[in-house]
């Protein structure tokens, strides 16, 4: 099946993507279903935000339902095949697993550079607005300080 093929597609938004204001930009078919758990994930931050497998670990995130029609605007935004590889997977909601689709960062996407101020507040704002826990963004930059004094 291709994606063409398909209506609407479920995708999994762990970070800038939580903002309502910069998702509907980008996808203006853009509906909330919800708070969803990514089981055995973790949120990091590599310049810009990523998951990883981590055993015993949950990432929280916002789980959209998105037009097909958008998904090629938000694999360009993504830089799909350059900066991101679209994954599927399954999440966590409060009485079902959803079948998605998110974002994870290329292995050969190498950049050492500090997550930028802007990107970080525009993160917190997209936490905020859905209630997903400010912890996880604390302890993701918290890890990436320290892999970056390594």
């Amino acid at each position: 099946m291709k994606i063409k093929d398909v209506e609407t597609i479920y995708y999994f938004a762990y970070a800038h993507n939580t903002n309502t204001h910069i998702l509907k930009k980008r996808c203006p078919s853009a509906k909330l279903i919800g708070i969803g758990v990514l089981r055995n994930f973790k949120l990091v931050f590599r310049h810009y935000a990523d998951i990883e497998n981590a055993d015993n670990t949950h990432c929280y995130g916002i789980v959209w339902e998105i037009d097909s029609k958008d998904l090629k605007a938000l694999d360009h935004d993504e830089g799909l095949h350059r900066a991101y590889n679209r994954i599927p997977l399954s999440i966590d909601m409060k009485n079902k697993t959803l079948k998605s689709m998110t974002y994870i960062m290329d292995p050969a996407n190498t950049v050492k550079k500090a997550t930028p101020q802007w990107y970080i507040d525009s993160v917190i704002k997209g936490y905020r607005e859905h209630g997903l826990p400010i912890r996880q963004i604390e302890n993701a930059l918290s890890d990436s300080e320290t892999e970056n004094e390594n």
